[in-house]
């Protein structure tokens, strides 16, 4: 777990010719530690373990001044708790630098820049903070984190709000007033759109407003235009669930093996039989992540950073062992030729591959439900709603299922979701399994 504390370095190669030492925020994790300068200094004597002692001049507002960076630090730590898991320590120390740098320092946000790092701009007042200046240095950084679905919402937004306003020049956040707002729901509104799509738009661009506003540190004032504003719950989107008939019908249809559409049908097949396992983590799932004899598979959803523990079952061992022996995977290899090895770490050329592959993998899903003559706009989606809908038919507590999908997280149903047993689960899952 990271943890942030004030350090005086005591190194003799920082040490200052009066005799003082530099002041440092200290970010461990990831068995790792790094610092941050905090430009000041204390000579031993005027330091006590994490702040400065009564012989240090003005020691009390030095140590306000200290303890509002470690204040911010400790607030990253608690707001990024699981994006921070995908961290390293660099990557964490660079953001946390990001926001307790001195507005002040211009020297340090030149060598920033120089480095190649991404500095958000800090005007003094929301009236002279650009949208689509800040937006941009945003995207950039989040792209840098390696956050590229954070990064691409709010790159989504900053988007389609440019277009609506057709602005040829940048325009402040103060601009962007509830009637602004108002007027461009409207107008997506009366578009063939979808209230999840524009609803989305709308918050990804208050999400660029909002961290605006706490990178500069400023009030959220009048001319804020989300406070008079309200974006709105979008209505549940409508799953169309298949039949397990259909689902059979789909599984068994004669493909001609490894072509496209056979690969798909076989992931398909381990997708629906594995709790309806998410398509991210099936394109990510290692050998090593398989336990025993094709008994179980043991991962980390990407999306909550929830452990699953699965029994395989049905069909999915036979599966497992054919793309296991098919290329004689090693432990660390991914099992299923969605991505390839060697395009991992390459950052947005892998988000692009992978979004890539997901749409295929829909598009092919699609083929083949028209094949066997399924009538439904079938996608990954649909296959882990007609797992949920599978084990509602049969009697199943609601509970499990929220469990197997790992889509609620709300304090009451994890209540229930710590009651079952891991056989419990197995024996479920093989219920509905083919």
């Amino acid at each position: 777990m990271a943890s942030v504390t004030i350090v005086l370095d005591k190194r003799k190669s920082g040490q200052k010719k009066d005799g003082s030492f530099p002041i440092k925020l200290k970010i461990e994790h990831d068995n790792k530690h790094l610092t941050i300068h905090l430009s000041k200094h204390a000579k031993i004597e005027q330091w006590d373990r994490d702040k400065y002692n009564r012989k240090y001049p003005n020691s009390k507002r030095a140590n306000n001044e200290l303890n509002k960076k470690l204040v911010i630090a400790e607030d990253i730590l608690d707001d990024y708790e699981n994006e921070i898991k995908t961290w390293n320590c660099k990557q964490l120390r660079d953001f946390i630098a990001l926001q307790i740098l001195d507005e002040k320092s211009e020297k340090r946000d030149k060598k920033i820049k120089e480095k190649g790092g991404t500095l958000l701009m800090t005007p003094k007042g929301i009236k002279t903070i650009k949208l689509f200046e800040y937006g941009n240095h945003l995207v950039s950084h989040y792209e840098n984190l390696k956050l590229y679905g954070r990064a691409k919402s709010y790159k989504q937004a900053l988007s389609a709000f440019k277009k609506y306003t057709n602005c040829k020049e940048d325009i402040t956040f103060a601009e962007i007033t509830g009637k602004v707002l108002e007027q461009w729901k409207v107008n997506m509104m009366n578009k063939p759109m979808k209230d999840t799509s524009y609803n989305a738009y709308l918050r990804g661009l208050r999400a660029v407003i909002n961290h605006g506003i706490k990178d500069h540190k400023l009030p959220k004032d009048g001319n804020y235009g989300f406070q008079y504003f309200t974006v709105g719950t979008p209505q549940p989107t409508q799953k169309r669930a298949i039949h397990l008939e259909q689902i059979k019908a789909l599984f068994e249809y004669p493909l001609e093996r490894e072509t496209s559409l056979w690969h798909s049908q076989q992931q398909a097949i381990f997708m629906f039989n594995t709790n309806g396992i998410n398509f991210r983590d099936l394109a990510y799932l290692r050998m090593n992540q398989i336990i025993g004899d094709f008994n179980r598979i043991k991962y980390t959803r990407a999306k909550t950073h929830k452990d699953f523990d699965i029994v395989i079952a049905g069909k999915s061992k036979e599966i497992l062992q054919y793309y296991s022996q098919r290329k004689k995977l090693n432990s660390n290899e991914l099992v299923f030729p969605i991505l390839p090895q060697q395009i991992l770490g390459l950052g947005k050329k892998e988000v692009t591959l992978y979004e890539s592959r997901r749409d295929v993998f829909n598009n092919n899903l699609k083929k083949i439900a028209s094949l066997a003559e399924i009538d439904t706009n079938l996608t990954s989606y649909v296959l882990r709603h007609s797992f949920a809908t599978a084990l509602k038919h049969s009697g199943t507590n609601i509970s499990y299922i929220s469990e197997a999908l790992g889509h609620d997280s709300s304090k009451t149903t994890q209540v229930y979701l710590d009651s079952f047993e891991t056989e419990d689960n197995d024996n479920i899952t093989k219920s509905v399994a083919f």
